[in-house]
């Protein structure tokens, strides 16, 4: 998972790419104190993928992604799609 992980992270240079990864942040995960959990259906909790995923959100990787798509975009609904997944991602837990 995780050059895939990388490359999304990568790709955010790009408004459809800003997209997805906002649409997986705010509506397809669950958010619990702070800590996003991808629901029943998708991967097994204990399973390794499903924690490179969660470690990626939570670890910092995915962050930095975003901080350094906001240096690259001047796009103003990329930039606010940005925003939300920022806000999401460096929540308290």
């Amino acid at each position: 998972m995780t050059p895939w992980l990388d490359e999304w992270g990568g790709a955010l240079t790009s408004e459809p790419a800003v997209r997805q990864l906002h649409e997986f942040v705010t509506e397809k995960l669950i958010w619990r104190r702070g800590r996003p959990l991808i629901p029943p259906g998708y991967w097994d909790p204990s399973s390794h993928p499903y924690r490179q995923v969660i470690d990626w959100l939570t670890g910092g990787q995915a962050a930095a992604a975003v901080s350094a798509a906001f240096a690259r975009t001047g796009d103003e609904a990329a930039l606010e799609l940005l925003m939300e997944i920022d806000s999401r991602l460096r929540a308290p837990s």
